[in-house]
């Protein structure tokens, strides 16, 4: 039996389909990112929010996700403190020690 969507049930289809929690991760090529605005921008735009939106105090799903994927591009990077990457987010070196801890990745010494 074959069922055919009308095209309002299309249009609702197609908004459910670009809101920012569906959509898949990708992976992000930090070869040729050489500061922490640069990161900033390419994160913002590959999960489609805004730049006051990242650096808002808000705590939305796809925010968090942002930041940690900024955070554990930012530590890859290699070239920065904890604190100079939570300036560029707008948050502290514990937030940066937090996401860190959640992903498995710090190690203290």
């Amino acid at each position: 039996m074959e069922l055919k969507l009308t095209q309002e049930e299309i249009a609702i289809l197609k908004k459910i389909c670009e809101n920012p929690l569906f959509k898949k991760k990708r992976t992000i090529h930090i070869e040729d990112i050489d500061s922490l605005s640069k990161l900033r921008n390419t994160i913002c735009s590959q999960y489609d929010i805004l730049e006051k939106d990242f650096l808002s105090q808000r705590r939305d799903k796809h925010l968090v996700d942002a930041r940690k994927q900024f955070v554990k591009a930012a530590i890859h990077l290699g070239r920065y403190s904890t604190k100079q990457i939570g300036d560029a987010f707008g948050k502290d070196h514990a937030t940066v020690y937090h996401y860190l801890k959640k992903e498995n990745q710090w190690n203290p010494k």
